[in-house]
């Protein structure tokens, strides 16, 4: 449906955002190195977010744009990966852009991590899922994948995506959010 499909999206900005606010704060001591391809990027972007308000506020232009964005940012770091001083440029430079098309058009207001948290929880709820339920299996996971047993640890990411639960193995640890 449109509203699922806007969730998804919404969901798919601020899981983003979330990840860029965790490489900011992992790499906090880091002088940031400019990228010369991405400030090019961002500009182009910026271009056409410009033109599409210049054009009777077209917004579906600038989501287009925050979308293209999320792309080549998501593609530049993998979690888990080195944060190097180019993609704490990456992160920086794509967090305030956005959240500079969000000022503009009064959207992306809530803190991510927040955000993400409650659309877990009511998307959880929707569909009858226990949030520590959900725990449970992780964890279960966790402790099957440290004792080598790939099976049961197979089994549990099975269930897992049945219950559209995505599930991603950092050197930090398992993390877990719910299928948007």
């Amino acid at each position: 449906s449109a509203a699922s499909n806007a969730i998804a999206a919404l969901g798919r900005i601020y899981s983003t955002l979330s990840h860029a606010q965790t490489i900011l704060a992992k790499g906090a001591d880091l002088a940031a190195e400019v990228d010369a391809d991405y400030e090019a990027l961002i500009k182009a972007a910026s271009q056409k977010v410009e033109e599409a308000f210049n054009d009777d506020i077209n917004t579906p232009v600038v989501i287009a744009q925050i979308f293209e964005m999320i792309r080549s940012f998501n593609a530049s770091y993998k979690p888990g990966q080195k944060i190097t001083p180019k993609i704490f440029y990456r992160a920086k430079a794509f967090t305030m852009w956005v959240n500079h098309i969000g000022r503009v058009m009064s959207l992306f207001v809530r803190e991510p991590n927040t955000y993400l948290q409650a659309l877990d929880n009511h998307l959880l709820a929707e569909r009858n899922i226990v949030r520590e339920d959900v725990d449970a299996l992780v964890t279960a996971r966790t402790e099957a994948r440290s004792k080598k047993d790939f099976s049961k640890a197979d089994e549990i990411r099975k269930k897992l995506d049945e219950l559209k639960i995505s599930v991603q193995d950092t050197p930090e640890g398992t993390v877990w959010e719910v299928q948007k």
